[in-house]
């Protein structure tokens, strides 16, 4: 066991019994005789107190003010991003990008601003600080990385911290990294290998799902209002604040987060196939009992192509479908997809049409 006097961040992170000392769950005094006699420990203690208060939701003031300050610069965001959806009879084939859009567009608008909010509200330290706004509504400073459609981008931060992007995802970062917080949003999938700094936590934003690592590898795939945390190495603790509902956990290599919060309200902690998670960065395409849109939202990023649908919305919704297949041409995967769920298609350059079968 590692002495106390030779304590870093991440070992207080790590630390049941400090843990419940910060949390007031025992009345034990030892760690409060330990900082009295090694009093170098305090700067780096109050660090990990002000962590793991944050991530355990423990309520910090914020004015009033700036509250209300946040919610008008929010709902002035929603306003530019708002569409009028076509109030048109006719039924016509959408593309799959608009089906998604339209249906998911406004709802994860609100969604990810009412969860800067809570984390505004709830939060005054170093992961979740009062001034995060900044870093979500000031673009003259923000990096934007992004993977296009049937492309894998990788890339590096300022810290050395490298990043696989998945096709038709992106991540988005300050120019310069808080003195406190590496702090990454990211919409899509993408995979992280972090460089190490117990000083500096890495925190990944992914549709209000924070994952928080000081050094380690994982996974993020987030699709709609579905998000995967899979950890590869190292320790990360998971957390989403979602209507008044706080989640929390903590994962180690091999163990994953589901957070699901379409209809029924999912913080699963579960096991995975390292093989199938991180498979797409070897040219492995997988479906995971997936629904009709979002198979056919992956294949449009995989292959840089654009998919037109004249099969029923709902119908796609009501598809699962699993399935994996190695650097395969489009043609097979089509092909093999199609004759479990029964429809035809047509290839005409990288426009694909999807119909009923005759």
């Amino acid at each position: 066991m590692k002495p106390y006097t030779d304590y870093k961040l991440d070992d207080f992170l790590a630390d049941e019994s400090y843990i419940d000392w910060i949390k007031g769950k025992t009345e034990d005094t030892k760690w409060n005789d330990i900082l009295i006699r090694n009093p170098h420990l305090k700067e780096v203690s109050d660090k990990a107190s002000i962590i793991i208060r944050n991530l355990d939701f423990h309520h910090a003031e914020t004015s009033n003010q700036r509250i209300q300050d946040l919610r008008t610069r929010i709902n002035k965001q929603i306003n530019r991003d708002s569409f009028a959806v076509e109030d048109d009879k006719k039924v016509r084939p959408l593309p799959i990008s608009e089906l998604i859009s339209k249906r998911n567009r406004r709802r994860n608008i609100y969604m990810i601003a009412a969860s800067f909010i809570g984390l505004i509200i709830i939060s005054s330290g170093i992961i979740f600080k009062s001034d995060l706004s900044e870093l979500f509504f000031d673009n003259n400073n923000l990096i934007t990385r992004v993977a296009q459609k049937g492309e894998k981008l990788t890339t590096f931060l300022h810290d050395g911290t490298k990043v696989v992007i998945n096709g038709g995802s992106s991540i988005t970062f300050k120019e310069e990294f808080d003195d406190d917080v590496r702090h990454v949003v990211l919409e899509g999938e993408a995979f992280f290998d972090v460089v190490k700094n117990p000083e500096k936590p890495f925190v990944v934003n992914a549709n209000g799902v924070i994952t928080t690592a000081l050094g380690t590898s994982f996974n993020i795939n987030q699709n709609q209002n579905r998000v995967e945390v899979s950890l590869t190495t190292g320790k990360v603790s998971v957390v989403k604040n979602e209507n008044g509902n706080h989640y929390r956990d903590t994962l180690v290599p091999g163990e994953q987060i589901l957070a699901d919060f379409n209809e029924n309200h999912v913080f699963l902690k579960q096991k995975f196939n390292k093989n199938e998670v991180v498979g797409w960065m070897n040219g492995n395409l997988i479906f995971n009992n997936d629904n009709g849109l979002v198979v056919l939202e992956k294949l449009e990023n995989w292959y840089g192509i654009n998919i037109v649908s004249e099969l029923e919305e709902e119908a796609l919704q009501g598809w699962s479908y699993s399935g994996k297949f190695q650097n395969e041409s489009l043609q097979n995967v089509l092909e093999s997809i199609s004759f479990v769920k029964e429809f035809e298609f047509k290839i005409k350059g990288d426009l694909i049409t999807i119909y009923r079968q005759k």
